[in-house]
């Protein structure tokens, strides 16, 4: 893999080292998701849902950020993260990694909540990441940190 840990710290200053100009996804499945980009930090929690599977979630969800920034690339990184998280959640309402349609996706897009300031842990005057170069991490089912770059997956389990 990428990186093997579980401390996010150390692994996001790894990925720093990789492209401090670019931006960084990291989501935490239901918990929550934040884009470190431009200095700032946007923070949100995914629609409420009644979960169905969970398979390709988190591809939907990176598919819906890069499906954002190719159609709205005016938009903001807030608008850029609901709908991440729009996608992501709507994956999660039927088996078999399927996408959310147009219409679940902009009704989930008014469900997802912002939160208020990002972590410390990726507060630093140039923000990381490496969305904009196909790279993005998440926490996998079992709590590990992931990246995943275009069609490969790396798991996160130590340094």
């Amino acid at each position: 893999g990428l990186f093997r840990t579980t401390d996010e710290a150390a692994a996001l200053a790894r990925l720093r080292a990789l492209n401090p100009a670019a931006a960084c996804f990291f989501t935490q499945g239901a918990q929550s998701a934040a884009i470190y980009a431009d200095g700032q930090c946007w923070q949100a929690m995914p629609p409420k849902i009644e979960v169905v599977d969970t398979v390709g979630a988190g591809d939907t969800s990176l598919a819906g950020l890069l499906s954002s920034l190719m159609r709205q690339p005016q938009a903001g990184w807030g608008e850029h993260l609901r709908v991440a998280l729009a996608a992501g959640a709507g994956a999660c309402l039927a088996a078999g990694a399927s996408p959310p349609s147009a219409s679940v996706l902009q009704r989930l897009c008014g469900e997802v909540r912002f939160l208020g300031a990002c972590p410390k842990l990726l507060r630093h005057k140039t923000d990381i990441g490496a969305i904009i170069k196909g790279l993005a991490l998440r926490r996998d089912s079992l709590g590990a940190l992931v990246f995943t770059e275009a069609e490969r997956i790396f798991r996160v389990d130590r340094l």
